[in-house]
């Protein structure tokens, strides 16, 4: 007889992974979270490129727009972990997309200088 057992904190789907990272900050913050379904929803709708400096090919993070906010549909971006570091709890969504839109092709990520 084979049963199949589902292990509850299985993370071998990448976004799954993610999604359990954004839990636990969110736990950790004590701020609000989407469903997983929800979540895997979005990420497979979004375009795979930073928000705000569109830069395609990089590693993505889950960036909160507004970050008063917890991670819950509509207030979730993807971002390059430079984008994302950059804007921290400094800027505004719009403040982080204006900064990009005047600097786009001089902003130094260090993916770029990492990689070449």
């Amino acid at each position: 007889m084979f049963i199949n057992i589902i292990k509850i904190g299985d993370t071998t789907d990448p976004i799954r992974r993610k999604w359990h990272g954004l839990v636990a900050r969110s736990k950790k913050q004590n701020r609000e979270y989407c469903a997983f379904k929800d979540f895997k929803s979005w990420f497979l709708n979004q375009k795979k490129e930073c928000f705000y400096c569109k830069k395609k090919d990089v590693k993505l993070t889950i960036d909160r727009k507004n970050n008063n906010l917890g991670y819950v549909t509509g207030n979730m971006a993807l971002a390059c972990s430079s984008c994302n570091s950059a804007k921290g709890d400094r800027y505004t969504e719009e403040e982080m997309l204006e900064y990009c839109r005047r600097w786009r092709g001089r902003i130094i990520h260090t993916h770029t200088i990492l990689s070449g």
